[in-house]
């Protein structure tokens, strides 16, 4: 009895460190392929946390380039600070600041001009990896960019072609129906006089 107590403990407390381990915020080694961000929003303001590899920018350069690399509609200040043993280490830690709420935050021009294929972000304590095919993050995770709705255009502009093909045919349609109907009536006519 004494075993199975000790082993069903040792049962929870496995499947609470895993399940713990699972609700953790995902942190990712930076490397020269790999980025940190973490985001938080305010009622008029998001600040953010980038960390990327010293490879990638200066210190010096870090700010006025996240600015760039990170559009987000509004004015964007941001400065860099070499990366310690802890945090960063063998990066540039960049804070930012976003003189607006942003409801998310598009990555693509970060993973380009990065050289990253992949950013782990936090946002607003949702953990997500964005990736070229994921550039889009917000509060609900990492979205692919929004496609251009080919099949709509092509059957508007089927549509369009369809309407201005019947309006040209329908002078000519109607022409037909006036000839149509004198003959009809010509007919009934001849027909209800022979009947007489």
């Amino acid at each position: 009895m004494k075993h199975i107590r000790a082993a069903g403990g040792l049962c929870l407390v496995l499947l609470f460190l895993v399940l713990g381990a699972g609700a953790q915020p995902a942190m990712a080694h930076v490397s020269r392929e790999h980025a940190e961000l973490v985001v938080s929003t305010g009622v008029n303001v998001t600040s953010g946390r980038l960390i990327v590899h010293h490879d990638v920018v200066s210190a010096a350069d870090a700010g006025a380039w996240a600015s760039k690399v990170l559009p987000a509609g509004c004015p964007a200040t941001g400065s860099g600070v070499p990366g310690d043993d802890g945090e960063g280490a063998g990066g540039v830690v960049i804070e930012m600041a976003w003189s607006c709420h942003l409801d998310r935050l598009d990555l693509s021009t970060l993973l380009k001009k990065g050289g990253l294929s992949q950013v782990v972000v936090e946002f607003d304590g949702t953990a997500v990896d964005a990736s070229a095919a994921t550039p889009l993050v917000d509060a609900k995770g990492a979205h692919a960019p929004p496609r251009f709705p080919w099949l709509t255009v092509a059957l508007v502009a089927a549509g369009g072609v369809a309407l201005v093909l019947a309006a040209r045919s329908l002078p000519s349609l109607l022409r037909g129906l006036r000839t149509g109907r004198r003959f009809c009536v010509a007919t009934a006519g001849a027909v209800a006089s022979s009947s007489t």
